[in-house]
């Protein structure tokens, strides 16, 4: 059976993947510079990323970690700075299918760096995409260069979405589940099949995703995932039935 730690960090990989709805997102530019290693034209690699490139959009950087002596870390809204860098690098090898390699079973070769993107974010979008197979060569090494910036009246719309359907969930947990007490796991996913029929449509996707990712899983340890996945973007709501069933 995974261990909690592990069902987390699958569960905020989940909140990470949503996409930015709502409202237009920032766009990410076409490829300004793309370098590779023999066996695969840089041309060929630019056409896939300018293709795919707007998916990244959904990625903002919403959250930053704020750390004070003698208090844990949390998550507050990120600003960037008005000097703030929009240079978006992707970095990663391409092996003998096309795919972007991978480091281990884990772990891809895709490296993403960019002040107003969400890494993780990107790297799983980005691994999933395929590219002409290298010519002669098992891999090939690439960097692509591109612009991508967003407003700060784009990230507060989004953590406002994220926050309402956060607020929405935990009323309709209390509404099919009143009181503090644990339910059982077979309540629990009755619940939450019910909530996620009649309001999985208009949840935000990092929210509907963490609902999805807690599926079959224990209620103390789907309870924590949910908390962790809230504190992870900065929300504040209280949600007295999910933090009762989380304590032991």
């Amino acid at each position: 059976m995974p261990r909690f730690v592990d069902l987390r960090r699958l569960a905020l990989s989940f909140v990470l993947l949503g996409s930015f709805l709502g409202a237009r997102a920032a766009e990410v530019s076409a490829a300004e510079r793309v370098e590779t290693t023999p066996g695969l034209a840089p041309e060929a690699v630019r056409r896939v990323f300018d293709g795919q490139r707007q998916s990244l959009a959904g990625c903002l950087r919403l959250v930053a970690e704020s750390k004070h002596t003698g208090a844990p870390a949390r998550a507050v809204p990120w600003n960037a700075s008005a000097d703030a860098d929009d240079r978006l690098l992707l970095r990663f090898t391409v092996d003998a299918n096309g795919k972007v390699a991978k480091v281990n079973a884990y772990r891809s070769t895709m490296d993403v760096r960019g002040a107003f993107i969400e890494p993780a974010c990107a790297r799983a979008l980005a691994e999933q995409w395929t590219f002409p197979p290298p010519v002669g060569e098992q891999t090939a090494e690439v960097s692509v260069w591109a612009r991508f910036r967003s407003t700060e009246a784009e990230r507060k719309a989004a953590l406002a979405r994220i926050h309402e359907s956060f607020s929405t969930l935990c009323q309709a947990v209390a509404s099919a589940i009143p009181g503090d007490a644990r339910p059982t796991k077979e309540v629990w996913d009755a619940a939450l099949a019910r909530i996620l029929s009649e309001h999985g449509p208009t949840l935000d996707t990092r929210v509907r995703r963490t609902l999805d990712a807690v599926k079959g899983v224990s209620v103390m340890n789907a309870s924590n995932i949910l908390l962790d996945s809230m504190d992870s973007l900065a929300t504040d709501v209280a949600c007295p039935s999910v933090r009762a069933w989380s304590k032991l």
